[in-house]
């Protein structure tokens, strides 16, 4: 089987299974008011606490072409809020891909998928500081972008939780051996003084191909395995 149709299978049986929660379904231009308005090709895809102050607030994909989108933020308080992504290299430029609790502050943060290479998303995630959407980078790659995968030869995923009080993100690789099993690494990340930070390392053996599947793709609370996929 070659490597796009292992993720296609993983992604179909997950969504099959329940576990996918998916996208929210477009809504109107009429129920979207004055976030869409008259836009054309924009719809509510979230509503939830971004700015960190309790309330839901609402928030908007925009495919402006089939090279650029755009994330909008309507929040309780008032403010309108945007965000402009290149999504050239992900098939359609429909790449919502939701809105989840990841760092350790208030609010939530939004994920976008930016790039999609034969088995090998990668996704941009924006959080809300000082009145703007900014990216938050991820502390593993150094384009700052956040990577999953799943193939023959590799699984990536990561792992939210909450040790002692604070948020963790844990990196889990796998990669198959010349024996047939998998070895591999993960690497925990923990939110502190507004920051990630490399906290715990160890290798990791897997002695079933299953095993290392399980670990491949986002595994924190409100996402999609394979999101936007």
């Amino acid at each position: 089987m070659t490597a796009s149709r292992t993720l296609v299978a993983l992604v179909s049986a997950v969504t099959l299974s329940g576990l996918g929660t998916g996208a929210a379904p477009p809504a109107s231009a009429r129920a979207t008011g004055g976030l869409c308005g008259d836009t054309p090709h924009c719809r509510i895809v979230s509503r939830a606490d971004v700015d960190g102050d309790g309330r839901p607030d609402r928030v908007a994909w925009v495919n402006k072409s089939r090279h650029t989108a755009v994330i909008r933020v309507a929040t309780a308080d008032g403010e309108q809020l945007r965000r402009r992504l290149d999504v050239h290299l992900w098939p359609r430029g429909h790449a919502w891909a939701g809105a989840a609790h990841v760092d350790g502050r208030r609010g939530v943060e939004l994920l976008a998928g930016v790039t999609l290479g034969a088995h090998t998303p990668a996704y941009t995630m924006l959080t809300h500081r000082g009145g703007r959407l900014v990216v938050e980078r991820s502390p593993a790659s150094s384009d700052g972008r956040w990577y999953v995968d799943s193939a023959y030869s590799i699984a990536l995923g990561w792992w939210r939780s909450i040790r002692g009080g604070r948020a963790t993100m844990t990196s889990k690789y796998a990669g198959r051996t010349i024996h047939g099993n998998f070895r591999g690494k993960d690497v925990t990340y923990t939110w502190r003084h507004d920051r990630w930070k490399k906290t715990h390392a160890a290798m990791r053996h897997y002695a079933r191909d299953r095993q290392a599947y399980r670990i491949a793709g986002w595994h924190v609370r409100g996402l999609d395995r394979f999101p936007a996929l």
